[in-house]
């Protein structure tokens, strides 16, 4: 059996990564670096800007994150 200390680390624990997984949803991709295979997130596209530099831009009509 854990002690209510453990229990209460246990808990805190538990709501912090909840806390920050619900920030991440909400975080701008916008200027962000693309992924391997110049991918982003749904609803970002991937702009090359030169052969080793590009990043993520909102996709004006709600694109699924495919590069172009």
């Amino acid at each position: 059996m854990r002690s209510p200390f453990a229990r209460a680390l246990i808990a805190a624990l538990a709501l912090s990564g909840a806390i920050a997984c619900s920030f991440i949803e909400d975080y701008d991709f916008d200027g962000k670096p693309c992924g391997n295979g110049d991918t982003c997130r749904v609803g970002y596209v991937c702009v090359k800007v030169s052969s080793t530099t590009s990043y993520c831009e909102h996709a004006a009509d709600g694109g699924h994150g495919d590069a172009r």
